[in-house]
């Protein structure tokens, strides 16, 4: 009878603790906000078949969030990206990978890929993980690109380089979480 309470005792003691440890644990609570991305690129551009041009190079500006609060709000963002345009059907897509930099230099990394017409690609924009505060992270949003890009590449010869200025991504639901926080 002893042994049989003992073993009880110490059964209903493990559970306690399970629910203890459990409860001290953090678990990831889902944030969702609205971002854009002001930014500009540069690369090079290329005739890859009759109607066909690829751009290679890289989009940085900074990232603002709708509230301006929070450690995305004002942060710096780099994504190099390939974009596709076809000159006969004024269509494009694309594709990046980013790093947004955060308050106190912790990162956000993603990677995106969009499809449209000239001036317009949409698609979709996800988080992969990150550092410091953002370790772990993930999320998605969808996401639309506007720029001139895709007009401008139009004409242009192999090897060509091209800056183009004041581009936007923007990210009306982005929905992300970060274990432990």
């Amino acid at each position: 009878m002893n042994r049989k309470r003992s073993w009880i005792t110490f059964l209903l003691g493990a559970i306690a603790l399970g629910f203890s440890c459990l409860s001290s644990l953090s678990f990831a609570e889902q944030q969702t906000l609205k971002a854009t991305m002001s930014w500009d690129a540069q690369g090079t551009v290329y005739v890859v078949g009759p109607d066909e041009l690829l751009f290679q190079g890289a989009m940085a500006g900074v990232f603002y969030v709708e509230k301006a609060s929070g450690k995305l709000n004002a942060a710096f963002g780099l994504c190099p990206v390939e974009y596709t345009a076809n000159k006969k059907e004024k269509t494009t897509s694309g594709f990046g990978q980013c790093e947004i930099i955060g308050e106190g230099g912790d990162s956000i990394f993603a990677e995106y890929s969009c499809s449209g017409t000239a001036g317009l690609c949409k698609g979709t924009f996800t988080i992969t993980g990150g550092t410091g505060s953002f370790k772990g992270a993930e999320g998605a949003s969808d996401m639309i690109i506007r720029s001139t890009i895709s007009a401008l590449v139009f004409g242009l010869g192999s090897g060509s380089e091209i800056a183009v200025k004041n581009g936007i991504m923007i990210l009306p639901k982005l929905t992300y979480t970060v274990p432990g926080q």
